[in-house]
């Protein structure tokens, strides 16, 4: 049931089991026991950068439109743990909203979706990566110094 509807970072998906199941440190046991649940899982996996990301089988990457602010628990999640998939709807919905928008404006509100007020490197590249993947893909466009849906 935890793995219903999960999509993540294998890394962020083992912490959440490991911390459903009461474990507080894992070791090489359990990490072998997930390695091997995470093989029989029907799954596809994409990546962003260094990050690999596991969709439920029957989960399309490529259709997927919601973004999710917080995790299970309410908390919010780090921009790293959050696919580019889900950047990028968010992203849509910005400039739904904001019709046009510079590159700048566009990352820092696209943050904000996910309850970030404050830039940092790490959060600039993730949603830079999503936002030219956007591009790339046709799902938003780059008018030279604005961008539009």
């Amino acid at each position: 049931e935890i793995l219903i509807g999960l999509v993540g970072s294998e890394m962020c998906i083992r912490d959440r089991l490991i911390g459903a199941w009461g474990i507080t440190r894992s070791g090489d046991r359990t990490d072998k026991v997930l390695a091997d649940v995470f093989r029989m899982i029907d799954k596809r996996i994409t990546i962003d950068e260094n990050n690999a990301f596991f969709w439920l089988g029957k989960q399309n990457p490529d259709t997927y439109d919601i973004y999710r602010p917080a995790d299970i628990q309410g908390n919010r999640r780090e921009l790293t743990e959050i696919p580019s998939e889900e950047i990028i709807s968010a992203v849509t919905e910005v400039l739904s909203e904001q019709i046009g928008l510079s590159r700048t404006d566009l990352i820092r509100e696209t943050a904000k979706k996910f309850g970030y007020t404050r830039l940092g490197t790490v959060m600039t590249s993730t949603v830079e990566f999503a936002v030219d993947k956007a591009v790339s893909g046709g799902k938003i466009k780059n008018n030279g110094d604005r961008y539009t849906l």
